[in-house]
């Protein structure tokens, strides 16, 4: 995970050329706060040869 300004951080693997080289499947993560309570994430999923084969947008609300 890398932390970067303004309330936002991404996620991915360790070692994403690993990931590719073994053939693996593996998800990219990126995500900010909209306001106090509320944040956006986006997921974007690989294949093992490194094609996008999905993307996930999530609306999250403090309760």
């Amino acid at each position: 995970m890398t932390l970067l300004p303004g309330g936002m951080y991404m996620g991915y693997p360790s070692d994403i050329s690993k990931c590719v080289a073994q053939l693996d499947s593996f998800h990219l993560e990126f995500c900010w706060m909209e306001s106090p309570g509320k944040r956006q994430r986006l997921v974007r999923t690989y294949d093992s040869a490194g094609l996008a084969v999905s993307s996930t947008y999530f609306l999250e609300s403090k309760v």
